[in-house]
């Protein structure tokens, strides 16, 4: 059983698949399975799963109708085996370390329910969306019952387009 299991919903983002899925291959924390589910797409996404599939065992791909973000996500997540969950959308990238930061977190003493890595959205050009990830400070903020709305609020506040 892997420690995490990375859902990739995948719909016609051909042009930034292969980045997504090579930010996820250069993980330093390796106990990892991705499930990708090819959510009915008409371009080439669907082979390039395939592809990466054949060359890499953790990667697994599942091809179903066209059916919404939603039921691609539900999808892998009925046949996800690691101990945590974690979402990466088909034309983003993660940083190398990402789960290996979500991995000192979970361990950590505090054994949280749910990590939330940030990120930077950034445009560049009219068409292309690269996400950054960007940890503030390079320490892990918890969020208790206490303090969970204003946590909320404050990062809708400060990550509005």
């Amino acid at each position: 059983m892997p420690k995490f299991s990375i859902i990739i919903p995948v719909y016609n983002v051909a042009p930034y698949l292969r980045e997504c899925l090579d930010s996820v291959l250069a993980q330093t924390f390796t106990d990892w399975e991705a499930i990708c589910v090819d959510d009915g797409s008409t371009d080439e996404s669907g082979a390039i799963l395939d592809e990466y599939a054949a060359k890499d065992s953790r990667v697994r791909v599942i091809h179903q109708k066209n059916a919404g973000v939603s039921a691609a996500r539900n999808a892998a997540l009925s046949v996800a085996r690691g101990a945590w969950i974690g979402f990466v959308d088909g034309d983003d990238a993660i940083a190398p370390n990402w789960l290996e930061i979500a991995n000192n977190a979970v361990a950590g003493k505090n054994h949280p329910d749910w990590v939330r890595l940030w990120y930077k959205p950034c445009k560049v050009g009219k068409e292309t969306l690269n996400v950054t990830i960007v940890y503030p400070d390079s320490k892990a903020k918890y969020v208790s019952e206490n303090n969970i709305v204003m946590q909320g609020l404050a990062w809708m506040l400060t990550n509005s387009l």
